[in-house]
C-alpha cells in the first residue's frame, strides 16, 4: 500500500480495539527485557523495558502485562500522564540524550521507585565529570542498538497547578525510547508504524534530526496531518464543535550537530527562528509541500525547534566512551542542560489529551494497548473502515458513561412509601434527564444525525432498564405487602394463644398465691408462739447464768484478797527482818565504832606510853587496824546486797500480784465467753426444735 494512504488513528478507536479479542498469543509473550545487561548500564531505581518489539514476519510483539503493572500501580492509575518520547532516524544519540533526561527526571522529581527522593540535587543533576551514564542502553557506531519502544520501567511523580480550576492536580511522566528510523534493516512501512505509535502516545514528542529538516522527513508527519484533517472534518458538521481543535500536544524539532550558527544561534531562539522559516508557505511552493506545512501546524498545539551544537569528538570517535560528562564539548553541555530544562521542567509538562480530555494512567495504558494493536499487523488499515468503527466506539463510550450516571441518579423507593409508584417514575424520569443531559453536553465526532440516532439508542436502553427496574421494585412492594400481612395474621393468632396462656397462668398463680399466703400466716403464728417460748426459756437460762457469773466473781474476788492480804503479811514481816536485820547492823556499827573509838585510845595512849617500841609492835597493830577496817566493809557490803534482795523481792510480789490479777480477769472472761458461747448453742436447739415442729407441723 503506498504510505499516501497511511490511516489516521482516532483516540476513542481503542475502546473498540479492546472489546475485541484480548491479547493474542504474540503480546501474552514476556517481552519485558532489560536490553542491555551490561553493569555500565544497570540503573539503581530502574529499567528500559521493551514493551513492543518486531516479531517474526514484521508483526509487533506487546507485552500487555507490563503495560498494565506499570499504569495501573496505585501511584499511577490516577494520576494525569505526561508522556516523552523521543523518534529518529538510527544512531543519532537518542538513547544518549535520554540517558541525561533520565539524570534531570532523578534531580528535580520523586518518582514510584523513589518516593523518599530528597531533590538534594537539582543544581548539579548532571551528575560528576566522571560519572558513566546509566538508563537506556545506548552505543556510538553505525549499528542500531534501540528495537521497538522501550519505557523507563520508573514513572515519576509530580504535584502540579491546574490553571483552570486552581486546584493541584497529580502528574506521572513517562519517558519513551523508540527504535532508530531510516536504517537499511527496516521497511518504510515499518518506519511510518514507529513514527505514528509515537506520536500517538506522546504528549510531548521530540523528533530528532541531525543538521537540517530535510522534506522527506516532514512526510513522516502524515499520520499527523491526516488524523488533523478527519478531526478538523467531524468537529466541523458537529453542532458542538471546539473552536481551534488540534489533535496532538507539542512536538519539538531537535537538529542535532548544527553547523549553521551564523544564520541561526543554538538554542530555542534560533530553532523557532529557523522553523519558523521551513515551515512557511510561499506562492512559488507546489501545492502539496504547502498543505504538509499547513496540515502540520494545524495538528499540533504546539510547534518548537531546538538547534543543539556537536557534542564533541570524544562522543563520536572514542570507542570507550561510556557517556562521561568530562567527554562532552562545553557548548554541547551547556545546551543540554538548557534543552532538558526547555522539555521536562516543571512548568513545561504537557498532560496527554484525547479528544481534548486529560487522560489517567489507567486509561492511557489502554489506549496504548489499543494502538500497539491496531498496528500488529504489517498492513496499515484503511482510513474509510476506521471512520465508522471510531465514531460507534466514541458514541458506545458516551452511550456507556451516561448510563452508568442515569442509574448513579436512580434512588430505591421507600417500599413502604403510600406513593410508591409515583416515587419510582419521579426517580425513574429525574435519572434519564440528568443522564441526557450529560451524553448531550459531551464533545463527540459526527453530525446531528449521528447523535440523534445514539442518543435514541441511550434512550432504549434506559428505558428497558427502568421497566425492568420498576417491575423488580413493584414486585418487591407486592411481595413485602404479603409478607407484612402474613406477619400481622401470625401475630395477631400468637397474641390471642399468649393471652389465653396467660390468663390461665394468672389463675393458676392467684390460687397458689392464696395457698401460699394461708400457709405462711399458719407458719408466721407456729413462729410466733416458738419464738415466744424461746425467748421465756432464754431469759431464764440467761438470768441463772448471770447468777452464776456473778457468784463465781465473787468468789473469785474474794480467793484474790486472800491472796492479796497473804502476800500483804508476807511482805510485813519480809519488812520486820529488814528492819530488825539492819536496826542490828547499825548496832554492831555504833558498837564497831565505839570500839575503834576506844582502841584509837588505847594507841594513841600506849604511842605516848611506848614511843620507843618496837617497830613490829607498830606493824602488828596496823595489821589488826586493817582487819577491823576489813571487817567493817564486808558488813557495808552485806548490808547493800540485803537492800538489793530486799528490792528484788518486792518487785517478784509485785510480778506475782499482776500475774494473779490477769489469769482471774483471763478466767472470768473465759466464764463470760463460755457462758455465750453455750446461749447461743442453747438458741440454734431452740430453733432446730421450732423448724422440726413447723416441718412435723
Amino acid at each position: 500500500m503506498k504510505f499516501n494512504m497511511f490511516s489516521f488513528l482516532l483516540p476513542t478507536l481503542i475502546f473498540q480495539l479492546v472489546s475485541g479479542s484480548e491479547d493474542s498469543n504474540e503480546s501474552d509473550e514476556k517481552s519485558s527485557e532489560i536490553f542491555d545487561s551490561s553493569s555500565n548500564h544497570v540503573h539503581p531505581f530502574g529499567k528500559p523495558l521493551n514493551i513492543l518489539r518486531f516479531g517474526e514476519n514484521g508483526q509487533f510483539i506487546v507485552d500487555n502485562e507490563t503495560l498494565n503493572d506499570m499504569f495501573n500501580h496505585p501511584d499511577v492509575k490516577d494520576c494525569k500522564i505526561v508522556a516523552v518520547s523521543i523518534i529518529g532516524a538510527f544512531r543519532k544519540g537518542k538513547s544518549f540524550l535520554m540517558d541525561y533526561a533520565l539524570r534531570f527526571m532523578y534531580g528535580n522529581y520523586k518518582s514510584v521507585a523513589y518516593p523518599d527522593n530528597p531533590l538534594n540535587n537539582t543544581a548539579n543533576w548532571m551528575g560528576e565529570p566522571e560519572e558513566k551514564l546509566r538508563g537506556f542502553s545506548w552505543r556510538g557506531g553505525v549499528q542500531r542498538d534501540t528495537s521497538g519502544v522501550i519505557l523507563w520501567s520508573d514513572i515519576f511523580l509530580h504535584e502540579a497547578v491546574d490553571k483552570k480550576n486552581k486546584k493541584n492536580k497529580k502528574l506521572a511522566i513517562v519517558l519513551m525510547d523508540t527504535q532508530g528510523l531510516f536504517d537499511t534493516k527496516t521497511s518504510p512501512t515499518d518506519n511510518s508504524r514507529i513514527f505514528a505509535l509515537g506520536t500517538l502516545a506522546s504528549s510531548i514528542q521530540i523528533f530528532n534530526l541531525n543538521d537540517v529538516i530535510q522534506e522527506n522527513q516532514l512526510e513522516y508527519l502524515h499520520l499527523a496531518t491526516e488524523f488533523s484533517q478527519f478531526a478538523m472534518k467531524e468537529n466541523k458538521n458537529n453542532r458542538k464543535r471546539s473552536k481551534n481543535y488540534k489533535p496532538f500536544q507539542k512536538l519539538v524539532f531537535l537538529m542535532r550537530d548544527w553547523q549553521n550558527k551564523q544564520d541561526y544561534v543554538y538554542g530555542e531562539v534560533g530553532g523557532m527562528g529557523y522553523l519558523s522559516n521551513v515551515l512557511q508557505t510561499r506562492p512559488d511552493q507546489p501545492v502539496s509541500l504547502a498543505n504538509v506545512r499547513n496540515f502540520i501546524k494545524s495538528s499540533f498545539e504546539s510547534l518548537d525547534c531546538f538547534l543543539m551544537p556537536h557534542p564533541g569528538a570524544t562522543v563520536t570517535t572514542d570507542e570507550n566512551y561510556e557517556g562521561q560528562r568530562i567527554g562532552l564539548s562545553e557548548d554541547f553541555e551547556e545546551y543540554l542542560g538548557i534543552f532538558l530544562e526547555f522539555i521536562l521542567a516543571p512548568r513545561k509538562l504537557i498532560a496527554k489529551r484525547i479528544l481534548n480530555n486529560e487522560v489517567s494512567g489507567s486509561e492511557y495504558v489502554e489506549y496504548i494497548k489499543a494502538y500497539f494493536r491496531a498496528f500488529e499487523s504489517d498492513e496499515i488499515p484503511k482510513v474509510e473502515t476506521l471512520v465508522e468503527i471510531t465514531k460507534r466506539k466514541q458514541y458506545e463510550i458516551l452511550i456507556a458513561e451516561a448510563f452508568e450516571k442515569y442509574k448513579s441518579e436512580l434512588v430505591v423507593p421507600n417500599l413502604n412509601s403510600l406513593s410508591l409508584i409515583e416515587d419510582i417514575e419521579l426517580s425513574g424520569n429525574k435519572s434519564i434527564t440528568v443522564a441526557l443531559a450529560s451524553f448531550k453536553k459531551k464533545k463527540k465526532l459526527g453530525n446531528q444525525n449521528d447523535e440523534i440516532r445514539f442518543e435514541n439508542e441511550l434512550k432504549e436502553r434506559m428505558q428497558a432498564h427502568f421497566t425492568e427496574w420498576k417491575t423488580k421494585h413493584i414486585k418487591a412492594f407486592e411481595n413485602l405487602k404479603r409478607i407484612e400481612e402474613e406477619n400481622a395474621r401470625r401475630q395477631k393468632e400468637a397474641q390471642e394463644e399468649a393471652e389465653a396462656k396467660f390468663e390461665l397462668q394468672r389463675q393458676e398463680n392467684q390460687e397458689a398465691m392464696i395457698r401460699l399466703i394461708q400457709e405462711q400466716e399458719q407458719r408466721e403464728r407456729l413462729m410466733n408462739q416458738t419464738l415466744a417460748d424461746l425467748k421465756a426459756d432464754s431469759t431464764r437460762e440467761i438470768e441463772q447464768l448471770r447468777k452464776e457469773y456473778e457468784e463465781q466473781r465473787v468468789k473469785s474476788q474474794k480467793e484474790t484478797e486472800t491472796i492479796l492480804n497473804e502476800m500483804k503479811k508476807q511482805n510485813a514481816e519480809m519488812s520486820r527482818r529488814v528492819s530488825e536485820a539492819q536496826l542490828k547492823l547499825q548496832q554492831e556499827m555504833i558498837k564497831m565504832e565505839m570500839d575503834a573509838k576506844v582502841k584509837q585510845k588505847e594507841m594513841e595512849t600506849m604511842i605516848a606510853e611506848r614511843r620507843d617500841s618496837k617497830l613490829e609492835e607498830l606493824k602488828l597493830l596496823a595489821d589488826q587496824k586493817s582487819l577491823e577496817l576489813e571487817h567493817q566493809m564486808k558488813i557495808e557490803q552485806n548490808r547493800q546486797r540485803t537492800e538489793a534482795e530486799q528490792r528484788i523481792h518486792e518487785k517478784q510480789i509485785e510480778q506475782k500480784r499482776q500475774i494473779i490479777r490477769d489469769e482471774a480477769e483471763a478466767e472470768r472472761k473465759r466464764e463470760f465467753e463460755l457462758m455465750l458461747v453455750n446461749m447461743q448453742q442453747h438458741q440454734k436447739e431452740m430453733q432446730q426444735l421450732m423448724l422440726s415442729s413447723l416441718r412435723s407441723g
